[in-house]
């Protein structure tokens, strides 16, 4: 799990990008929709849903407008469906891909040319998705007392927890992420951003700078895509290297 810290981070900033784009607002949309499409729209039976809605209001996103998110993924409308592509990456790298449409012989056909400019190939069904867990993750930068906050995420129910020199990671079944959210936050911890992602078994580490482009431009292709939500991968780049190619 070492490397999703790393590229969470780099996922943080690109978000800041996405600001200055105008394509927050969008991505936003497009995660509340996937929640509202795959568990329901009532936030206290779909924890993701509620967790993305609180994202969104801290971006300042109207209510209307996660409303409509909603309802978009409720049916209301256009007919979405919700997709999980899988594929590979330079090197093997294993990728999937999260995306909600209203047409996917466009979406798949779309996606895997981006695949295929980018060094990569899509899979088939189940080739990749079975290395990868489902998994809640709190993250949480400098914790006053880490020591304290690991014992706390535990006899809340934790699964894991992992921290590096940034931040400070928590793991979870996805049916208890907000159960031991909120008893983080009853105890006056400041929660950076709660998700739900595909956590990989297994990495593999990348320690070639051109190798690792290739990787990252994939799959900062993959997320521009208008209908792509999340994208989710099992490489552990080198922190040099990492630095050297997002700097």
């Amino acid at each position: 799990m070492s490397g999703h810290s790393k590229w969470a981070q780099i996922k943080r900033k690109k978000m800041a990008t996405d600001v200055k784009k105008g394509k927050l607002f969008s991505k936003l949309a497009q995660a509340i929709s996937i929640a509202a499409k795959s568990s329901g729209v009532d936030e206290k039976a779909n924890p993701r849903l509620k967790m993305i809605i609180e994202k969104a209001k801290a971006a300042n996103m109207t209510k209307d407008a996660i409303d409509r998110a909603i309802k978009r993924g409720a049916g209301e409308g256009v007919n979405m469906e919700t997709v999980l592509y899988e594929g590979y990456g330079s090197g093997g790298v294993a990728i999937l891909v999260e995306a909600l449409t209203d047409n996917k012989n466009r979406t798949v056909s779309e996606v895997r040319n981006i695949f295929s400019k980018f060094d990569g190939s899509m899979g088939s069904e189940g080739s990749v998705k079975w290395m990868f867990d489902a998994r809640g993750v709190i993250v949480i930068d400098n914790p006053v007392n880490s020591d304290q906050l690991m014992l706390d995420a535990i006899d809340a129910g934790a699964l894991d927890v992992k921290q590096d020199d940034r931040s400070f990671e928590i793991y979870s079944e996805v049916s208890t992420l907000s159960e031991i959210s909120e008893t983080l936050k009853n105890k006056g911890v400041a929660i950076t951003d709660t998700s739900i992602s595909y956590i990989a078994k297994t990495e593999i580490r990348i320690d070639d700078e051109s190798q690792a482009k290739k990787i990252l431009n994939l799959i900062n292709a993959l997320e521009d895509h208008d209908d792509v939500s999340e994208v989710y991968s099992n490489f552990n780049i080198d922190e040099r290297i990492l630095e050297s190619v997002t700097t």
